[in-house]
């Protein structure tokens, strides 16, 4: 058993609180509860700035993920970044596929209203070539998914026809059964190019923004839709997790955040519904991990002591580093040195 082993030597109990454990160790027992658990981990903090320090901690990251929502302006919409959308689609749609990860977010990431779980895939568009579609419903689809109708293709979530196509009452009408379509995927670098003979796709091929040359050709590709929020059937990022254990980085202060959102939103007057109530999220198993010391303020079953303490700043200095570690070898304490 390696010392890691005996330090994080102890049966998972729900509703546990971890104290005495540096960032660098609670990532050690989070890689340890992922490995003997067999279970998606779901880490929620304070703020963002906070889960992006979780996650420099890890050294793999192949299965941990952040999970980043936009800033939340309740005084009008939220300002959507474009690529953190992008980003959240993609891990939700991989999520689909494989649901076992680690995934830190914050508190508006926990709550922010996602599409249903059940139904992303009714909203991702896969084209090959030698598919066959209607023109009506692809291009009915791909409104209802985010995507504008432009006269040509000049950014992310764009679509365009080109050829002998009329649009009547906002039904199209192919004159002649040769046309384009190009559309811009959010999840692509590239614009893409689809032609069709009628309902049959004959070709698919990328092209470049600015000249509107074909670049080359591909067998098929996937389409992401361009927005969050799609139906009113809706979900959140831990229904996508399988039901994860879930693990609270300082509970009171993720309380704090949520009812400063709450407030934010009545203040404004805005009955947007901008995020999930924090009761909504039904978790069964849960941890509370403590950078502070606030276990009277919360109901939990257990609290275990891990006994690990931050040492100073040596800041390069071998003297002091080997006089501490000699210190601290005749106290009989346990020193674990990372070298990286």
């Amino acid at each position: 058993m390696s010392v890691f082993d005996k330090i994080f030597d102890f049966n998972f109990e729900n509703d546990t609180g971890l104290f005495n454990l540096t960032s660098g160790f609670f990532v050690g027992y989070v890689n340890k509860l992922f490995s003997t658990k067999n279970r998606a981990i779901l880490i929620v903090c304070p703020s963002i700035y906070e889960a992006r320090k979780i996650y420099n901690k890890f050294i793999d990251t192949r299965d941990v993920i952040i999970f980043e929502n936009d800033d939340l302006y309740f005084s009008n919409d939220s300002i959507v970044s474009p690529e953190l959308m992008v980003d959240r689609l993609n891990i939700l749609n991989d999520l689909l596929v494989d649901s076992k990860k680690i995934v830190i977010t914050d508190v508006s990431g926990y709550l922010k209203i996602l599409p249903n779980v059940n139904n992303f895939n009714d909203y991702v568009i896969k084209i090959s070539r030698d598919n066959v579609f209607s023109l009506n419903d692809l291009v009915s689809k791909l409104v209802d998914i985010g995507y504008s109708r432009e006269t040509m293709v000049s950014k992310m979530g764009e679509f365009a026809l080109r050829g002998f196509v009329l649009d009547i009452l906002g039904f199209v009408v192919i004159v002649f059964p040769y046309f384009v379509l190009d559309i811009f995927p959010i999840n692509n670098d590239n614009p893409i190019r689809i032609s069709f003979f009628g309902d049959d796709v004959e070709a698919i091929k990328t092209f470049d923004l600015d000249s509107q040359r074909s670049i080359n050709e591909i067998d098929s590709f996937t389409l992401l839709p361009n927005k969050e929020i799609i139906s009113d059937n809706i979900s959140s990022i831990f229904d996508y997790l399988n039901n994860p254990i879930v693990i609270y980085k300082d509970y009171e202060q993720i309380k704090f955040t949520y009812e400063k959102m709450i407030q934010d939103v009545f203040y404004y007057g805005n009955d947007k519904k901008y995020f999930l109530d924090i009761n909504d999220v039904k978790v069964s198993d849960k941890l509370f991990y403590f950078d502070i010391d606030n276990l009277s303020l919360i109901d939990i079953k257990k609290s275990y002591d891990f006994g690990v303490s931050q040492v100073p700043l040596f800041n390069e200095n071998f003297l002091d580093i080997n006089n501490f570690v000699n210190k601290s070898i005749l106290k009989k304490k346990t020193v674990i040195i990372f070298v990286s």
